[in-house]
């Protein structure tokens, strides 16, 4: 496990990307922050309109992930929950993709494991576009302490005048090199070729004319 987590290949050919992180914060709290929509706003994906948006964290429960009006261009989704173990397990569909969470006490603090599944298509997972207000590789640890800053509102709706600066939280540099490794071509050649299995790096290098060092 690293910094910016592991991407694997899931035996249908999709991509897995995981990130595991011990937070500082109780169990519970991050239960809280997970499956409660107001707790939500305030670090999950920015593109989305929480008002308009629907979450529920119940078994077999209908979601609606309705963007913002810049960002309108994304298309309202559905997703379903398909896992529910208050207050270990959530895992829910968004569109074709699967995001599941995964908690366990761990003294004072608890353990996360957040897996993406999502189709290779030359683009990021839906909670990464536009920014992952704090995801940033699991710096979740953060938003969900008491708030201390108002969440992520568009510009239409707070009323702010044209041309006037407001703050954005982005994806920080974990994060955005996670993406840009996944972008670079070779990388991106590298993952297709392991949808079917396993392959020696030797290969690897031959059908894509590198050196071993520079495929592992």
């Amino acid at each position: 496990m690293t910094a910016l987590g592991t991407l694997s290949i899931t035996t249908d050919g999709r991509c897995a990307l995981r990130f595991e992180r011990r937070l500082a914060h109780p169990q519970d709290k991050v239960w809280r922050a997970l499956t409660q929509i107001e707790h939500l706003r305030w670090w999950f994906a920015e593109v989305l309109d929480y008002d308009q948006s629907r979450f529920d964290a119940a078994l077999g429960a209908e979601l609606g992930f309705v963007p913002t009006a810049e960002h309108a261009a994304i298309g309202t989704s559905h997703g379903r929950v398909t896992q529910v173990e208050a207050p270990t397990l959530l895992e829910y569909t968004w569109g074709s993709e699967l995001l599941r969470w995964e908690l366990e006490a761990d003294g004072a603090g608890c353990r996360l494991v957040f897996t993406n599944i999502f189709d290779d298509r030359g683009s990021p997972p839906r909670w990464a576009r536009g920014g992952m207000q704090a995801w940033s590789a699991c710096t979740i640890t953060s938003t969900i302490a008491p708030r201390t800053r108002r969440p992520w509102r568009s510009t239409r709706r707070m009323g702010t005048a044209p041309g006037r600066l407001r703050a954005r939280t982005r994806m920080t540099p974990a994060v955005q090199e996670t993406f840009a490794a996944l972008a670079e071509p070779h990388r991106r050649a590298i993952v297709e070729l392991l949808r079917d299995g396993e392959r020696l790096a030797g290969d690897l290098g031959g059908q894509l004319a590198l050196t071993q060092p520079a495929v592992v």
